[in-house]
């Protein structure tokens, strides 16, 4: 019977058997490490993300047993390694909390492989082995960074740190390493911020913050909020001089980024804008934007705003339309009692298309660059 009738809707009762039915002929059974594996092996990269959609999947595939999930993946295989890191990916988008078991076991099985690193002379290895793994910890480390795991993030590298202690200085050198380091303490500054910079501050922190009068709730007594700044301050600070150490590496340019706009939370505009000037970013349209924004903040801060304006428009040519350069721009104009250009700017921004805005992956920092890693690996691991 059809549900549709020239009369429009019809109620139709359905039997305990049709129901049965009904529900049967769309059941998709639940995903297997094995069968996943299976069809990722044949060739077919897309299943992770197609086939693995929820966090129930997750648990259907029993990733919980750290033991199982090594004897699962069993002797070193380049294409498991990268389906190790694929698994972890997907579930960086739909189950957070499954990303470190999964990155877990995959960094033990890349650490495991039987040829140790450097050891390219040796029959049957190949500097190329050296190289999918530290690709392979790149990403690792890039998918712990985009959700903040500062523990997690920090355990993973003091392991990598010891494994290349203790194998020759060039098999696996990576000046990302010492980057991550510094971002580990950059997003603990982040997550321990001040309850008014927080989503779900307290309801009474803002008239507060404003000088009202409050007369209901707990008040933060001064010592408290002494101790508070205090303990933001020696955490920007060390921020500060784990960016300085990964700015003598070769890849520096995203370190003194980074650890300028470090400088500028601590107040210390003039050397933020030392460390900042003269970056050469590249092709890296997100690290220009960075580079170009803070820039204009710290400008702002130092009074500079014809500087600051340029150093905006200089933000919204990497990346057109960004809401954070735009609103920077509009109030510096401002400030400068160009009232009908900040108007036009301001306009410009809540009727410009809408982007994204590469502030908005600023936390993130590496996982802009995932997919990129995963393509890299799929293709030496074939």
């Amino acid at each position: 019977m059809s549900l549709l009738s020239g009369r429009g809707w019809r109620p139709v009762l359905l039997t305990a058997a049709m129901l049965a039915a009904v529900s049967g002929a769309g059941a998709v059974s639940e995903p297997t490490l094995e069968s996943i594996y299976a069809g990722y092996a044949a060739g077919d990269f897309a299943i992770v993300a197609r086939d693995v959609r929820s966090p129930q999947d997750f648990r259907a595939m029993r990733l919980d047993s750290p033991k199982a999930l090594d004897e699962w993946l069993g002797p070193w295989q380049p294409r498991k390694a990268t389906f190790m890191i694929e698994l972890a990916a997907t579930a960086n988008q739909i189950a957070p909390a499954r990303t470190w078991p999964i990155v877990s076991a995959g960094r033990r099985y890349v650490t495991g492989r039987r040829a140790r690193p450097g050891a390219s002379a040796e029959p049957g290895t190949s500097a190329e082995e050296d190289e999918f793994e530290r690709v392979f910890h790149r990403t690792a480390i890039a998918l712990l960074e985009r959700h903040g795991f500062v523990t997690y993030l920090e355990q993973y590298l003091e392991a990598i740190r010891a494994r290349t202690s203790a194998s020759p200085a060039v098999a696996l050198a990576d000046e990302r390493h010492t980057l991550a380091w510094a971002i580990a303490q950059e997003q603990r500054c982040w997550n321990d911020r001040p309850d008014l910079d927080r989503a779900g501050a307290a309801a009474d922190a803002v008239p507060r913050a404003a000088g009202q009068s409050v007369t209901s709730g707990a008040e933060t007594s001064k010592s408290m909020q002494a101790k508070e700044r205090e303990q933001r301050q020696a955490c920007l600070a060390e921020a500060v001089t784990r960016f300085d150490a990964a700015a003598e590496s070769v890849d520096a340019a995203e370190a003194r980024v980074r650890g300028a706009w470090m400088r500028f939370q601590l107040g210390k505009y003039e050397d933020a804008l030392r460390t900042i000037d003269g970056v050469d970013c590249g092709d890296d349209r997100e690290l220009a934007h960075w580079a170009a924004l803070f820039r204009g903040r710290i400008l702002d801060a130092l009074g500079k705003y014809a500087d600051a304006e340029r150093a905006y428009r200089a933000a919204l040519a990497a990346a057109p339309n960004a809401q954070s350069a735009g609103v920077g721009l509009a109030l510096a104009l401002f400030k400068m009692d160009r009232v009908a250009d900040a108007d036009k700017a301001a306009v410009a921004v809540r009727t410009g298309p809408a982007v994204a805005d590469p502030w908005w992956t600023y936390a993130a920092a590496d996982s802009r660059f995932v997919e990129r890693w995963i393509a890299t690996l799929r293709r030496m691991s074939r």
